[in-house]
């Protein structure tokens, strides 16, 4: 059987070396990408994270990415899988095609899987909103009846993150391939920034090939600055873009910091995002990924943690550090200060896709809203395939805001009981009527309790994930509902701190 290297819920996945010819062949890839070739063809290439490329829940070492009913990557959008994206981003450091693809550019759009809501977690209910929509699963599969719900949910769901970073991605990868063509039409060398010198302004040869009604370049800098104990140089890449007949901007700053030959250091970086000029409300879309790729014991470990949320324009969006800036909000913020959080983290092995992954939802502001959201826990097989168990529910009263603002590290996103998994009454509706609800959450109409849900999984011969019956006591559901937390099935480890410049100050 051929060896299957997932790569779970999200960032910075490294396509590494594996048992089978698809994925050595992905390795090669990813080693170009950050080789002295590709850095000689484009000297801009190390400031860009070749090892970046993001997936969720991939299915084999061909598709790595899960399809709703087969294990077929989506070769256009967010599903592509690590090693598709990674050749893209050789092309484009090469100045090879087209510089803005813009199949990697496209939104990522709204997920349609209903077997997980995360009120109700998966039991089964009547939306109140829309009497024809049906929340939640009889037998714990999704709605394809493929596989496991809460493997095709996390899928789906964490898709729009992914599509954030990616569109970011894609446009360092752009801008420095722009340089690329316009040097070698030039006839000159790749200009690349002097090391603690000012920043390299590449704006000038983007206005100039930007066709009409493209989106604008507002800003394209790339700042390179060695720390001055070790000399490990950090890339600092911004971008700005404006959409066309729109005051909207796209604010990006990728500071990265390669692994560098003969230095202690390993590779790590921030990323950051905001979307601001909004005209629906008055708020800027913020997002900020930190992630760290260590050697421990020989074995290779990714750790990553990216947050995003929608924070009231009267608020800075980010910290000094380039972060979410949860901080600068009063502590009886309201929605109207904030929504919409999400966090995403993980601790994995990325040979294996071994470890643990977590997904959060914070939809209100108050620093006291019950997080609702999953943890999986997974070990690989000799063979490569991936097995393990996710528990979901609410926390006790900690918001993403409130575990992101702790100092003293005591407070954890972890489930500790559900919120209401019966649809209460409103908009004239007598509440939940749907069959076939889970008897083991209690009576209906019960708000909150001490019980979680939890999930086990396994990947069978062709990456689907099925449910695990042999550690699954309700066969009939799929799932089990349980009292009380679950201290087996751990929150990942976040990235350890580590060093970079502070981002460039807003222009």
């Amino acid at each position: 059987m051929r060896r299957l290297i997932p790569v779970f819920l999200l960032p910075v996945a490294v396509a590494c070396g594996s048992k089978s010819d698809a994925t050595d062949a992905a390795s090669t890839v990813a080693d170009k990408v950050t080789s002295t070739e590709t850095s000689a063809i484009n000297a801009l290439a190390s400031a860009y994270p070749g090892t970046l490329a993001l997936s969720v829940f991939p299915s084999s070492s061909t598709g790595l990415a899960l399809g709703d009913a087969a294990p077929q990557a989506d070769t256009t959008g967010t599903d592509r899988p690590p090693e598709q994206k990674i050749a893209e981003a050789e092309k484009r450091l090469k100045g090879e095609g087209e510089c803005f693809d813009p199949g990697q550019q496209k939104d990522g759009g709204e997920h349609q899987e209903r077997c997980y809501e995360f009120d109700s977690d998966m039991n089964r209910q009547i939306s109140a909103r829309d009497l024809s929509t049906v929340y939640g699963t009889a037998d714990g599969k999704d709605g394809a009846g493929v596989q496991a719900c809460m493997a095709t949910f996390a899928n789906k769901e964490v898709n729009t993150v992914i599509s954030i970073v990616d569109r970011s991605l894609a446009q360092v990868q752009g801008v420095f391939c722009v340089e690329k063509k316009a040097a070698e039409k030039a006839g000159r060398d790749v200009r690349k920034p002097t090391v603690d010198g000012d920043a390299l302004d590449l704006t000038d040869v983007l206005t100039a090939t930007t066709p009409t009604g493209a989106p604008k370049f507002l800003k394209a800098e790339v700042l390179a600055t060695a720390d001055a104990d070790t000399g490990v140089i950090t890339y600092t890449t911004s971008i700005t873009v404006q959409k066309p007949n729109s005051t909207q901007t796209d604010a990006m700053v990728l500071r990265h910091t390669p692994a560098q030959e003969g230095l202690e250091n390993e590779e790590a970086g921030v990323l950051t995002y905001v979307r601001s000029g909004n005209t629906q409300e008055p708020k800027n879309a913020v997002l900020s990924l930190k992630y760290k790729k260590t050697i421990e014991n020989d074995v290779e470990k990714m750790r990553a943690e990216l947050v995003r949320a929608m924070i009231a324009t009267k608020y800075e969006p980010l910290t000094a550090d380039g972060f979410v800036n949860y901080a600068a909000l009063p502590v009886d913020a309201t929605n109207d200060d904030v929504g919409g959080s999400r966090l995403v983290s993980f601790d994995v092995v990325p040979e294996t896709g071994a470890g643990s992954i977590s997904y959060w939802n914070s939809p209100g502001g108050a620093l006291q809203e019950s997080a609702r959201g999953f943890i999986f826990n997974l070990t690989a097989d000799s063979e490569g395939l991936l097995s393990g168990c996710g528990i979901s529910g609410a926390t006790d009263q900690v918001s993403i805001r409130k575990s992101a603002i702790d100092t003293t590290g005591t407070v954890k996103l972890s489930p500790a009981g559900f919120w209401h998994p019966f649809q209460e009454a409103r908009n004239g509706q007598a509440g939940n009527t749907a069959t076939g609800q889970n008897p083991a959450y209690g009576t209906p109409g019960k708000d909150r309790d001490n019980k979680i849900t939890q999930q086990c999984v396994k990947q069978d011969a062709q990456g689907i994930y099925a449910i695990d019956l042999d550690k699954t006591t309700d066969k009939t559901f799929g799932y089990d509902v349980i009292a009380g937390s679950l201290s087996s099935v751990l929150p990942p480890t976040r990235p350890p701190e580590f060093k970079l410049p502070p981002p460039p100050p807003k222009s």
